[in-house]
Protein backbone atom coordinates (compact mmCIF):
# COMPACT_ATOMS: atom_id res chain seq x y z
CA UNK A 1 0.00 0.00 0.00
CA UNK A 2 1.50 3.11 -0.90
CA UNK A 3 0.15 5.28 2.29
CA UNK A 4 0.03 8.80 1.09
CA UNK A 5 -3.33 9.39 0.79
CA UNK A 6 -6.34 7.41 2.14
CA UNK A 7 -8.25 7.46 -1.25
CA UNK A 8 -5.57 6.14 -3.35
CA UNK A 9 -7.06 3.29 -4.42
CA UNK A 10 -10.56 4.88 -4.71
CA UNK A 11 -8.62 7.23 -7.85
CA UNK A 12 -6.14 4.40 -9.21
CA UNK A 13 -7.10 0.88 -9.89
CA UNK A 14 -4.28 -1.45 -10.08
CA UNK A 15 -3.50 -4.76 -10.39
CA UNK A 16 0.54 -4.20 -9.05
CA UNK A 17 2.07 -6.60 -6.91
CA UNK A 18 4.54 -6.07 -4.05
CA UNK A 19 6.95 -8.79 -2.59
CA UNK A 20 9.94 -7.98 -0.09
CA UNK A 21 10.06 -4.34 -0.67
CA UNK A 22 9.85 -5.00 -4.88
CA UNK A 23 7.11 -4.29 -7.59
CA UNK A 24 7.24 -7.37 -9.20
CA UNK A 25 6.72 -7.00 -13.26
CA UNK A 26 3.27 -7.17 -14.75
CA UNK A 27 2.45 -9.26 -17.52
CA UNK A 28 0.49 -7.02 -19.47
CA UNK A 29 1.97 -4.54 -21.59
CA UNK A 30 1.32 -0.94 -20.25
CA UNK A 31 1.74 0.53 -16.99
CA UNK A 32 -0.90 -1.60 -15.51
CA UNK A 33 -2.87 1.45 -13.59
CA UNK A 34 -6.25 2.68 -14.38
CA UNK A 35 -7.55 5.82 -13.36
CA UNK A 36 -11.22 6.36 -11.85
CA UNK A 37 -11.86 9.89 -13.38
CA UNK A 38 -15.00 10.76 -11.27
CA UNK A 39 -13.40 9.90 -7.93
CA UNK A 40 -10.54 11.79 -8.85
CA UNK A 41 -12.40 15.03 -9.36
CA UNK A 42 -13.49 14.54 -5.92
CA UNK A 43 -10.04 15.39 -4.67
CA UNK A 44 -8.97 18.64 -6.79
CA UNK A 45 -5.51 19.25 -6.39
CA UNK A 46 -4.10 21.82 -3.55
CA UNK A 47 -0.63 23.18 -2.96
CA UNK A 48 1.10 21.86 0.03
CA UNK A 49 2.39 24.33 2.37
CA UNK A 50 6.30 24.36 3.01
CA UNK A 51 6.53 23.77 6.55
CA UNK A 52 10.29 24.94 6.77
CA UNK A 53 12.53 27.01 3.85
CA UNK A 54 16.17 27.60 3.86
CA UNK A 55 18.21 30.03 1.95
CA UNK A 56 21.48 30.82 1.05
CA UNK A 57 22.74 34.79 1.13
CA UNK A 58 22.41 34.30 -2.80
CA UNK A 59 19.12 33.38 -2.33
CA UNK A 60 19.04 30.32 -3.57
CA UNK A 61 17.50 27.14 -1.78
CA UNK A 62 19.47 25.58 0.48
CA UNK A 63 17.44 22.53 1.51
CA UNK A 64 14.27 21.14 -0.47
Amino acid sequence: MLGDVPWRFDVVETAMEKKDGYWLPLETPGLGIEVNEREAAKHPFEQETLQQMMFHEDGSVAEW
